[in-house]
């Protein structure tokens, strides 16, 4: 017998999905209806949109009621990953910055990030948010291999969308029989509901990553017939490919190194071999066109590169001010929000800070966690607050 107890809170939060509460000074506009599939930007009006500046203010304002609202307004289709509590609490105040690292700032305040696959903004752990464009590409390369009809199917792209209260399971049943092929562990997939959602146009491969990235997993595509099977994301997920180029090898791997420290590169028969995210190759790519500069000219400094700093704070909650400054720098920033609170410890801890001084960002990021009784731990491009003297948890997607 259905356990109507438990269901009616859960029908209860799917309503308040729609909910939107009031504001003000975000861009000056008001919430609108959600727009078609037909109304959602893409392409180059969408990449244009994405650069436009903006400035935004939330006081005690729910995760969803600021992404929706946002959304909506900018016409901008946003995936929220089921993993992020909806009804978490922003306060956030934003002057002027692109539309895309606005999203960015609302996600990293609640220990997500931000990620664009296709035409839809991702918005979810940071861990997922991270790998979301290198899973789906894995998976676009399985489908590849298929005959030419199918896997010119799983390339299409078509709109997506499903009615309220649906379960991830009859979503993906539906993209199933509308494109001929059956899975083999369907069962894999726990219960859940979701709100109703209507989306732009979105290859088949990038609307099942989605559907299932939240539950860390992605997918495996066979023929003859045609089956998919979900399988766990790899700890260690990455693409391998070879380059070729005149350039000499020693120094452009130094240099890549620089600005992709957690890619692993090598040589094989004058070849280039890099092994890393989708971005990372992207990276690459640019780096062997010269499109891209390394620090070495005159690119963002890395954690131990010392510069003269100035800073004045006064009563500044600890949380919003780490994630303030490691936008600025272009780190990413991770909290271990457990670990923090059972130290006693609070991201709220007001601190004051009065520095003119020759740091590094390294240390200027441990000093402004110190007061409020933190560290920071170091890996890469990511920086993860922590109770003063404890190590951030193992990084289970070091390549």
């Amino acid at each position: 017998m259905m356990d109507w107890k438990w269901l009616l809170p859960a029908i209860m939060s799917m309503f308040l999905i729609g909910e939107v509460a009031h504001q003000t000074n975000v861009s000056g506009q008001h919430l609108g209806s959600s727009p078609g599939n037909r109304e959602w930007l893409t392409g180059r009006k969408l990449d244009v949109r994405l650069k436009s500046k903006m400035g935004a203010t939330w006081s005690n304002v729910s995760l969803r009621s600021a992404v929706v609202s946002l959304s909506r307004t900018q016409r901008v289709a946003v995936f929220l990953d089921r993993r992020l509590n909806p009804d978490q609490l922003i306060d956030l105040s934003v002057v002027e910055d692109s539309l895309f690292n606005l999203f960015q700032r609302i996600a990293q305040q609640v220990g997500g990030d931000l990620s664009r696959l296709g035409d839809i903004l991702y918005l979810g752990p940071a861990k997922s948010s991270r790998v979301l464009r290198t899973t789906a590409q894995i998976a676009a390369s399985s489908a590849s291999k298929l005959s030419p009809r199918m896997a010119k199917t799983w390339r299409a792209k078509a709109p997506w969308e499903w009615p309220f209260l649906s379960t991830p399971r009859e979503i993906l049943r539906q993209l199933a029989t509308e494109n001929r092929f059956t899975y083999d562990n369907l069962d894999a997939i726990p219960h859940d509901l979701w709100d109703a959602e209507t989306f732009p146009p979105l290859s088949l491969v990038n609307r099942i990553t989605l559907a299932v990235i939240g539950f860390d997993l992605t997918f495996s595509v066979k023929k003859d017939p045609y089956i998919v099977r979900f399988i766990p994301i790899p700890q260690d997920i990455a693409l391998e490919r070879r380059y070729k180029t005149s350039r000499p090898l020693g120094q452009l791997i130094r240099d890549f190194s620089e600005i992709m420290p957690e890619a692993k590169v090598s040589t094989t028969q004058g070849e280039v071999v890099v092994r890393g995210l989708l971005e990372e190759h992207e990276r690459f790519k640019e780096l062997l066109t010269g499109s891209v500069q390394t620090r070495r000219t005159g690119n963002a400094p890395t954690l131990k590169t010392r510069m003269r700093i100035r800073v004045e704070l006064r009563d500044k909650p600890v949380g919003e001010v780490m994630q303030d400054f490691a936008h600025r720098s272009g780190y990413t920033l991770e909290i271990d929000s457990r670990a923090i609170e059972q130290a006693g410890l609070s991201l709220e801890t007001l601190i004051s800070l009065s520095l003119s001084v020759t740091m590094s960002p390294q240390e200027l990021f441990q000093a402004i966690a110190k007061p409020a009784g933190m560290g920071v731990s170091i890996h890469g491009k990511t920086i993860t607050l922590v109770p003063s003297g404890k190590s951030a948890p193992e990084k289970s997607e070091s390549k």
